[in-house]
């Protein structure tokens, strides 16, 4: 059983931020106050004040209520400015991945956040050496997996 608290003690990352400023980005666009929205999510303006302000993690089911009300589609609150995102793909690939994150438990969302702060933590392994030959294994296809491979 999951309990609420265990998503609260997550530590709130940039991503929070960026989300929090998205959905007060999108509150403001449609004129609606924060008293407002948060009574359509169900939740006191001193809770949406802290999501706004990235203090504390939006749940999925949380931002689903949010992207309702304010008539915006989830993917959207992770969209960034055009200057900041290098290739305009991303937001179709995001999309995607948010489409399946949004099939999963809470139990199986919160070990794939603790797999991604790992992996962004985790130094990449060293470059293979200029001399192929001397490892053969280096250039053959079982050896690599491409990352559209992992994603599928």
């Amino acid at each position: 059983m999951h309990s609420r608290g265990m998503l609260d003690s997550l530590i709130a990352d940039p991503m929070d931020t960026l989300v929090g400023q998205r959905v007060r980005q999108a509150r403001l666009e449609v004129q609606m106050t924060a008293a407002s929205l948060a009574a359509c999510a169900g939740i006191t303006s001193q809770q949406l004040s802290k999501f706004e302000l990235g203090h504390n993690r939006i749940h999925i089911g949380q931002l689903w209520l949010f992207a309702q009300a304010l008539g915006r589609p989830v993917d959207w609150f992770f969209e960034t400015p055009e200057a900041a995102r290098p290739d305009r793909r991303v937001g179709r690939k995001t999309q995607g991945f948010f489409k399946i994150l949004e099939t999963l438990e809470p139990e199986s969302l919160r070990l794939i956040a603790g797999m991604a702060r790992m992996l962004a933590t985790t130094r990449p392994p060293a470059a293979p050496p200029h001399n192929a030959a001397a490892h053969p294994r280096a250039h053959s296809p079982s050896a690599q997996t491409s990352p559209r491979q992992i994603l599928r």
